[in-house]
């Protein structure tokens, strides 16, 4: 069995299981309530998750470290919104209210993200988008009061579900911060090399070519370079030209430009990665 083809075929797959391991957090929380504090819950949950990202991420975080270090006071303010309090508030909201309506409450998190967009200025509202917020409360409600009005105005509001709303806030203030991170590196977008189009389906080597972001001297390499992502997977033909830095300058103005030997410290993804050390051994 092949689960990268599978992943390719089955994208849908990977959000499903997403939404699926989203409420299973929240029921898992509900069932511990009575046998872990929630302040620890959410400690060994990270603690844990810790020991099993860092062997993978340590690689990055050692050639990206001075630009984690500048940006450390927006990766605090981050990781405490978005992981820290909006974790810890769900299972200390999941002491007194159920995981149901903590879920519901949860959905409500597009809408506030939308909203707090539009307050601090980051966002126009649209005729659309305000159509789909009214459309996403209208069925939050009715989902609340079981379409029962009288339901809905005997409803009483707990100290767990008002816990909820503040985890809820807090990640919606995280996903809006997402726009001031730094435009390189771990928070970012990152460095790549010099390619051709991206594009959907077979592309000839001479196609390629044909549209190199530099006019040089290319030359083929054998072999491919394989990368999967979440949910497709690249078949790269990876080509070298050899030129001096100056001449490349000049036809590729704007570029940033790095010796082998520093290549550690450029925020590189995988791919890019795999690209130059194939290129390097070629």
């Amino acid at each position: 069995m092949n689960i990268n083809r599978i992943v390719s075929a089955s994208p849908y797959l990977l959000l499903v299981l997403t939404t699926l391991f989203w409420a299973g957090n929240f029921v898992v929380g509900r069932a511990m309530h009575g046998c872990i504090p929630p302040i620890a819950l959410a400690f060994w949950r990270w603690a844990g998750a810790l020991l099993i990202v860092f062997p993978f991420a340590y690689p990055h975080l050692r050639s990206q470290w001075p630009l984690l270090r500048r940006s450390w006071k927006k990766l605090a303010v981050c990781g405490l919104l978005g992981v820290g309090c909006f974790n810890t508030f769900i299972y200390i909201a999941l002491q007194s209210t159920t995981a149901t309506n903590a879920l519901l409450i949860n959905s409500t998190i597009p809408v506030l993200i939308i909203a707090l967009s539009w307050m601090f200025g980051e966002t126009l509202l649209t005729c659309r988008q305000a159509l789909g917020v009214m459309v996403s409360l209208t069925g939050v409600i009715t989902i609340i009061c079981r379409a029962d009005l009288h339901l809905l105005f005997s409803l009483r509001v707990n100290s767990g579900d008002l816990w909820v709303l503040l985890a809820v806030v807090c990640w919606a203030a995280y996903t809006c911060l997402l726009r001031k991170r730094p435009a390189k590196g771990l928070l970012g977008g990152m460095d790549e090399v010099p390619s051709s189009p991206w594009r959907e389906g077979k592309f000839t080597a001479s196609q390629a070519l044909a549209e190199a972001p530099v006019p040089a001297r290319w030359q083929i390499l054998d072999g491919l370079v394989r990368h999967t992502f979440t949910h497709f997977h690249l078949e790269l033909t990876v080509a070298r030209a050899t030129a001096t830095t100056d001449r490349l300058a000049r036809l590729a103005p704007g570029t940033s430009w790095c010796t082998v030997d520093r290549m550690t410290e450029r925020a590189l993804p995988t791919v890019m990665r795999k690209v130059i050390a194939h290129a390097v051994k070629a």
